[in-house]
């Protein structure tokens, strides 16, 4: 589904008596709303949940003495907990409180073991960085999951951070942008968007639930066939 797609339904359900040929390079006001809405509520919809959509595996190897890596380009939030030293398969505390870091940078450490923080006042062209600290002494083997801030494709499939064109489309499901845009136009043109506004919660909070809905926890038997993250240890009994 398109943003075009996305508008053209939008308007026509509401009853919108202009026929829609075009959005993005449209001059009518209706459509330059309408498009700024679509936008509002993609960006709105995608960073609101952590959509399986939008997580990406960011995997970087530390260099010995040095504590700070840039994060990906396309870096929105992280996927917390999810920072973890494969190598050791060990996960890292964090992202630590401005308290913690203090403490952890002076000290080196303070009731755990390795500790990181996600520093984006430091973002320069949307890049920001990833502290580690204590400051590694020897490479590791550092994984972490995010949010992207590429939320659209275009024609191509090639990833956008927002709708520029008629034929882009988003990376989330279409019908919650759909959703989110209708209420939002009724809102703007002074009507009743109640029932729009609690449908698209109502759907988003369904399809949440059902996209990140946990599996089934056997009664009997092993009740687990991982092992959980550690101290950079394997524990002798699980769940240790």
């Amino acid at each position: 589904m398109s943003l075009f797609t996305i508008v053209k339904t939008v308007m026509d359900s509401n009853g919108w008596p202009s026929p829609v040929v075009g959005v993005s390079a449209s001059q009518d006001q209706n459509m330059r709303q309408s498009m700024a809405l679509a936008n509002l509520a993609l960006k709105s919809t995608s960073f609101k949940h952590n959509w399986p959509h939008l997580i990406r595996e960011h995997r970087f190897d530390t260099i010995g003495g040095e504590g700070t890596y840039d994060l990906p380009d396309d870096f929105h939030h992280m996927v917390v907990p999810s920072a973890v030293d494969a190598g050791q398969y060990y996960q890292l505390r964090g992202s630590l409180t401005p308290l913690q870091w203090y403490r952890k940078s002076l000290n080196g450490g303070v009731d755990w073991g390795n500790g990181f923080r996600v520093d984006l006042s430091s973002a320069l062209g949307g890049i920001g960085k990833f502290l580690v600290a204590p400051t590694p002494g020897s490479p590791m083997d550092l994984v972490f999951m995010y949010i992207t801030r590429n939320i659209a494709y275009d024609t191509g499939r090639n990833p956008r951070d927002a709708y520029y064109e008629d034929g882009d489309s988003a990376a989330i499901d279409e019908d919650l942008v759909q959703l989110g845009l209708s209420w939002r136009w009724r809102q703007k043109k002074g009507l009743d968007y109640t029932a729009e506004m609690a449908e698209y919660s109502g759907t988003m909070k369904q399809r949440i639930a059902q996209y990140m809905g946990t599996g089934e926890l056997p009664i009997g038997g092993k009740f687990d066939s991982m092992w959980p993250l550690t101290q950079g240890r394997i524990p002798d009994v699980i769940g240790v």
